[in-house]
């Protein structure tokens, strides 16, 4: 696609996002890229995701160079620069960075530094780039785009539309859904850290499983997710995996579900559904988080979570009650010094 078909009219624009334009006669406004409020150029839009910073823009019109504005509902008056009114500004903002500047898929090619098993199977509709190793057995879908040296192990398979950066690890019999991006250097299928002890050493057991990703699934830079011992670890439909998040073995991953940055789970942690597991946490493992639970950063989790739940801190608790607890703390040493007053003039 050339950058010309890219620009948008304010209509356009207004139809994309599901907004609505709040100046007449703007309608053949042509818009050529987007930015942020303060370093947006002329012919590119803008956007304010609150209202109030919203208001404030629009009062400090010289500092606004773009040629248009997203704003959200419930502006008093109408701005001074053609804008378009949405529900959710970070939506819009989405839709508009997708259209400007998401990348488009190569012509399909395999580079001649690829090596491809001829046991393996390639969609003539895939883009395999260079120095990439598919070994036999391997399954590459319809528009997939293979970045510089992954590697896609035996019996392995890639679906369609799916995009892995540079470096990232597809090992044997391990799985990909559709629509995945997988970011630099993701390990999927590493062994999982199986061992037993016998005496003084430490055997280790085999893990013979493997990894399944559904479908919509983010994998971000320098995660790592284990093989099953047996059977299945499953990451399942629209999941987001952070940057350098760990998942151990045989962990199911609910729909829905986000893992923020340097979280790790223990093997066979279950997450239900819509789970959000914030950034520094972890867990025991063979234990469950219900639907819908919000784990704070940082926190340590050993026990099952009820659905719905919103917890902090190590050991885990209600997040309202650790907050009471970690203000207390301020008072800590004061209170131990009138203690030890109190304990004086006591023995006085």
């Amino acid at each position: 696609m050339s950058r010309s078909e890219k620009y948008l009219t304010i209509e356009a624009v207004a139809e994309l996002v599901g907004g609505k334009i709040l100046q007449k006669g703007a309608s053949d406004l042509l818009i050529k890229g987007i930015g942020s409020i303060y370093e947006a150029k002329e012919g590119e839009i803008t956007f304010a995701a609150e209202l109030n910073l919203a208001k404030t823009v629009l009062k400090q019109s010289g500092s606004l160079k773009a040629s248009a504005l997203i704003v959200p509902e419930g502006l008093d008056e109408v701005p001074f620069i053609p804008s378009v009114e949405v529900k959710n500004p970070h939506l819009a903002l989405a839709a508009l960075l997708n259209h400007f500047h998401k990348e488009t898929l190569p012509s399909a090619h395999i580079d001649p530094s690829a090596s491809v098993s001829d046991k393996a199977t390639v969609s003539p509709d895939a883009v395999v780039g260079p120095l990439c190793v598919i070994e036999e057995g391997a399954v590459i879908e319809e528009g997939v785009w293979l970045k510089a040296q992954v590697y896609i192990g035996k019996n392995a398979r890639v679906g369609k539309d799916s995009v892995l950066y540079p470096g990232v690890r597809l090992l044997d019999a391990c799985a990909v859904g559709e629509r995945c991006i997988l970011h630099a250097n993701a390990v999927i299928g590493s062994d999982g850290f199986g061992f037993v002890k016998d005496g003084e050493k430490q055997i280790k057991v085999l893990q013979v499983g493997n990894v399944l990703l559904g479908n919509d699934v983010e994998v971000g830079a320098c995660t790592t997710i284990d093989r099953a011992t047996m059977n299945t670890t499953h990451i399942k439909d629209g999941v987001k995996l952070d940057n350098l998040v760990h998942i151990a073995h045989n962990c199911i991953i609910g729909e829905n579900s986000m893992i923020m940055a340097l979280a790790a789970l223990a093997g066979s942690t279950i997450f239900e559904e819509g789970v959000i597991f914030a950034g520094q946490s972890g867990t025991s493992g063979h234990i469950t988080l219900g639907k819908g639970s919000v784990i704070v950063g940082r926190s340590g989790v050993t026990k099952n979570v009820p659905p719905g739940s919103f917890m902090s801190g190590f050991p885990l608790r209600p997040h309202a009650e650790e907050r009471r607890i970690k203000a207390s703390l301020t008072y800590l040493p004061d209170l131990v010094k009138r203690v030890a007053a109190l304990e004086k003039k006591q023995k006085e």
